[in-house]
């Protein structure tokens, strides 16, 4: 459907999102596939070699932001916190319908007082 301009309008509920530009968010993934370990693992001697520990790796890179050193041969201390999927997933609930979060708070606040 169109109006007189010929530009087209969208059914039904509105998010916001054509009046507000939405901010870049990059995120990088990698294939898991069981047994696979990738050419640029890290090189991990264990007790008990298992094709998971890359992915385990991964998962300390990926949560706890822990770079490897090379020449140590162990995870640095965390770059920066964790941040749980449930909060992104809010985040972006906030960013897509435009919701006033300061306001929300700033009316619970005042309750309390």
């Amino acid at each position: 459907m169109s109006d007189e301009t010929g530009e087209s309008i969208s059914q039904g509920k509105s998010t916001g999102l054509e009046e507000r530009e939405l901010p870049n968010i990059y995120v990088e993934t990698v294939s898991l596939t069981e047994g696979e370990i990738p050419r640029e693992a890290i090189p991990m001697t264990t007790t008990s070699p298992s094709p998971f520990q890359y992915w385990k790796e991964v998962a300390r890179y990926v949560l706890y932001e822990e770079i490897y050193d090379d020449e140590a041969e162990v995870f640095n201390n965390a770059q920066c916190p964790t941040v749980p999927y449930h909060v992104l997933e809010k985040l972006l609930i906030i960013l897509r319908d435009g919701k006033d979060f300061e306001g929300k708070y700033q009316h619970r606040m005042l309750k309390q007082e």
